[in-house]
């Protein structure tokens, strides 16, 4: 994986280098991957340490604190442009917000997709029709075919909604349109909307 000048010389491209760029990209992508970035940036510093840094090195201290200052400084640039809260993380707070204003107690059973899924868990409540690969595989839900139940749920089956014995679902805004059709005909009254996630419960509208 190294790429070097013509007719030999010093190395361009290593491997470390291609793990790097290959993570910044993940990074960049989703907030959630900067540990992967930090431990590939990490790994491959070390790798140049070791390279330069060697037993002929004169002042292979200097060396290695060089390295350990790139690597300081490269956390720190990418913590500075990275905000504190995403927008969607931050209408996902206000969506579980909403669920505490409905009277939602803790461990309550939630209908959800996969964009919301992760932060009900977080805050106590069950996740259901959090579709990830899991659902596809029968066998880890005990033999219950949970992606077809969820299926179900997202073509407005009132049956398959009731089957779940939630009281509130979280669900991104307009994106199931069938599914809101089956809620609003359980009695599940819209609380909550600000156009990125929208908040239902079985209760009457304000």
């Amino acid at each position: 994986l190294r790429v070097r000048r013509r007719g030999g010389g010093r190395t361009l491209l290593e491997a470390g280098d291609l793990l790097v760029l290959g993570t910044l990209m993940l990074a960049l992508a989703n907030v959630r991957n900067e540990l992967f970035l930090m431990t590939s940036m990490a790994l491959a510093l070390s790798d140049i340490q070791g390279e330069v840094a060697g037993p002929r090195a004169r002042r292979p201290l200097a060396l290695a604190a060089c390295c350990t200052a790139a690597l300081v400084a490269a956390v720190g640039c990418l913590a500075a442009t990275v905000s504190a809260k995403t927008a969607l993380e931050q209408s996902a707070e206000a969506a579980i917000a909403a669920l505490e204003d409905a009277e939602a107690d803790g461990g309550e059973a939630v209908i959800c997709d996969i964009d919301v899924g992760s932060e009900l868990e977080l805050a106590g409540y069950r996740p259901l029709l959090d579709t990830r690969a899991e659902l596809y595989c029968p066998e880890l839900n005990g033999g219950t075919d949970a992606w077809g139940a969820a299926r179900a749920m997202l073509a407005s089956d009132t049956e398959a909604i009731e089957g779940t014995g939630a009281d509130f679902a979280v669900v991104p805004s307009g994106a199931y349109p069938a599914l809101e059709d089956g809620l609003a005909e359980l009695g599940f009254s819209r609380v909550h909307d600000d156009g990125t996630f929208e908040v239902y419960a079985r209760k009457a509208a304000p």
